[in-house]
């Protein structure tokens, strides 16, 4: 059935494993998303991040940074960039917005 939505337009696969419904506007928060869901990826990272808790003078910082796990193989497209720590708890990543992100104290 997913395939048969797909291939009619009704969805656009954004990578692999997320499907964006086709009537959906692309937005940054959007980019956001799809890059935080894509496999091997922990949370939404540095500039990204920042801009993501409204931090002062990331207002307009276009790549959507993420983290992954030393050793993983994040599938991610542009505008996203992949970054990669070995150092990461849950305690380090915070909801905003529907998306997971490091918190401000990570991102700092």
């Amino acid at each position: 059935m997913v395939n048969r939505f797909v291939r009619d337009g009704v969805f656009v696969r954004a990578n692999g494993t997320v499907l964006v419904a086709s009537c959906a506007p692309s937005t940054w928060h959007q980019a956001a998303m799809i890059a935080a869901l894509s496999p091997g990826c922990t949370a939404i990272s540095h500039g990204a991040a920042a801009r993501l808790h409204g931090l002062d003078g990331f207002a307009r910082h276009e790549p959507v940074n993420v983290l992954a796990r030393k050793g993983a193989w994040p599938k991610v497209r542009p505008p996203a960039i992949a970054h990669f720590t070995r150092g990461l708890t849950p305690a380090d990543v915070t909801i905003v917005d529907s998306i997971p992100v490091l918190t401000v104290a990570s991102t700092l």
